[in-house]
């Protein structure tokens, strides 16, 4: 089947010269080749859930990021991997992660009910793991707003946050520690 034609993918990362990952709806992970050849990856150990963001370190493991608070880890090296379902977010959505450096990651997100288009309060967030994500902190937490992406700067060293709510999107910075979150912008939906 045609990547394109299939919406259930959510997001792709080069994982080498020669080969792209995909991820999406119901935990579907697959290896797509230079050549277009589609495939599945072996020892993914699939719960389910919907995959939302993939993010590959400089020494070539892999982080995937999606529903009911899920983490997934590949070692590269090692070719193993590892699954989390972080404590106190299984019933809340991670849509997007950035890497500050090689051990400090945020993920971001909101109410699991928000990404399956259901009307809830959106209950945002964002967490940071100093360690590689065994162990997660929450620095920014916003009950109105859902935090969907985030994007680190390496020349300026800060973190951007777009914050979603249903009168309008903040976009939000912080330093590479995730201490004090400031608006920058806020874009009213007219």
């Amino acid at each position: 089947s045609s990547l394109l034609a299939d919406s259930s993918y959510y997001d792709i990362v080069r994982v080498n010269a020669d080969e792209y990952w995909v991820g999406g709806k119901y935990g579907i992970l697959k290896k797509l080749s230079a050549v277009g050849a589609l495939s599945n990856i072996d020892g993914f150990p699939n719960q389910g859930t919907h995959l939302l963001k993939l993010m590959v370190f400089p020494d070539s493991d892999v982080m995937i990021c999606g529903d009911k608070g899920s983490v997934y880890k590949y070692t590269a090296a090692s070719g193993q991997w590892s699954f989390r379902q972080v404590p106190g977010y299984s019933d809340r959505c991670f849509y997007s992660m950035a890497a500050v450096d090689d051990s400090t990651v945020f993920l971001c997100g909101g109410s699991s009910n928000t990404s399956r288009g259901e009307r809830t309060i959106p209950m945002g967030f964002i967490l940071k793991s100093s360690d590689r994500g065994k162990t997660w902190t929450e620095v920014y937490r916003n009950r109105m707003f859902m935090i969907w992406d985030l994007c680190y700067e390496p020349g300026t060293g800060s973190i951007q946050a777009l914050a979603y709510s249903p009168v309008g999107t903040h976009i939000m910075r912080s330093d590479k520690q995730g201490g004090e979150w400031k608006k920058k912008e806020f874009y009213p939906f007219i």
